[in-house]
């Protein structure tokens, strides 16, 4: 399963227009974890909510091995 890096809190920028209102970060130990997370069947209800209430923006970013 993914944990939460960041959800919602105060959003700082003086070097960009783009203006969320929101930013929420999960991070999985592997981009396979996350892809069954994203289609898994207990997840769908919960993105049809997040799709009917929200404009919103997915993507996924690689990370590092801090090892």
């Amino acid at each position: 399963g993914g944990r939460y890096i960041v959800r919602g809190g105060k959003i700082h920028s003086d070097t960009t227009t783009w203006k969320p209102n929101r930013v929420v970060i999960l991070e999985f130990p592997t981009i396979e974890q996350m892809t069954e997370f994203r289609e898994s069947e207990e997840y769908k209800p919960v993105a049809a909510i997040r799709q009917g209430a929200s404009t919103s923006e997915s993507f996924v970013v690689e990370g590092f091995d801090q090892n």
